[in-house]
């Protein structure tokens, strides 16, 4: 087969094992690239072989077979997660992670806050949960409409210390400001005994994520996105790995039982357009018999 790309989606509510055909398609086709290409970190794509079993949630699912990673504008990321799946990866022998992940620099990033104020929000709707994941990605989603000027994005951790001190601030102030103003929280020492790990991350140290933050910065590669493209376009046999389910896209889902981000192919399509892909490329959509 000519040089093609791959789109891989799963066609119902996700965990229909997409992480293995990912996998699967980078080993036939010696695949050098797989693109995360929606979603956020709540996402965990299974791939078990005869010796090894890991759940990516930022990795993409090609990893153990040797391809490397890039992550899509469109994605939501949260790099204190980041280093768990890293020592995971490297104890099954992947010793090269971050030489082979490359960042979009304008990622949005989720911050300790964002999961602070999606935790207490979902806890006040009671028996009315939605069953959010707590990890705050669709508050981060929120919040880059909301204050789209002061939202985080991975190219604020390669800046000024200073600066990213001052976002970081203004970010846990806007959620401490909405989460009064819902009523979620008085923030007075009188708050409820079920919300004190929330209450204890709105009162972590920001000069510590600041260096948090900027250490990771240097270990990946954050790059501009006509760098995205032609990393693309210069790939062998790209595979788009993209998250949880159709049925559960932002726009066409079973509101409020949705995620985050768009969980269809349109945007895996919208980077090949820009990248001038000129080679086929190739729809496959994941789904099972039973549930």
């Amino acid at each position: 087969m000519v040089n093609s790309a791959f789109i891989v989606t799963s066609m119902c509510f996700g965990s229909e094992g997409k992480g293995s055909i990912v996998d699967s398609l980078t080993q036939k086709f010696n695949s050098d690239l797989t693109v995360r290409f929606s979603g956020a970190h709540q996402t965990k794509s299974e791939v078990i072989t005869k010796n090894k079993h890991h759940s990516f949630c930022q990795f993409g699912s090609g990893t153990l077979s040797g391809a490397r990673t890039l992550i899509s504008k469109y994605v939501i990321i949260d790099p204190l997660s980041f280093d768990g799946e890293e020592r995971n990866l490297q104890s099954l022998g992947y010793n090269h992670s971050y030489d082979n992940i490359f960042i979009d620099e304008d990622c949005l990033i989720t911050t300790p806050f964002a999961k602070a104020f999606n935790r207490l929000l979902e806890i006040s709707r009671g028996k009315d949960r939605h069953g959010s994941s707590g990890l705050g990605c669709y508050a981060t989603l929120e919040d880059s409409f909301e204050r789209p000027k002061n939202i985080i994005r991975a190219k604020d951790l390669l800046g000024k210390a200073g600066d990213l001190f001052q976002k970081l601030e203004d970010t846990r102030n806007a959620f401490i400001q909405r989460s009064i103003e819902l009523k979620l929280s008085n923030f007075d020492e009188n708050f409820d005994e079920k919300n004190k790990d929330e209450h204890r991350i709105f009162n972590c140290g920001i000069g510590n994520l600041v260096k948090l933050y900027q250490e990771f910065a240097k270990r990946v590669n954050i790059i501009d996105y006509q760098t995205s493209l032609n990393i693309i376009k210069k790939s062998n046999y790209p595979i788009f790995e993209g998250n949880q389910g159709v049925l559960l896209d932002d726009s066409d889902g079973f509101y409020p039982y949705v995620t985050a981000n768009s969980s269809t192919s349109e945007r895996a399509v919208k980077l090949l357009l820009d990248a001038e892909w000129g080679c086929l490329y190739h729809k496959i959509g994941v789904t099972r018999p039973y549930f």
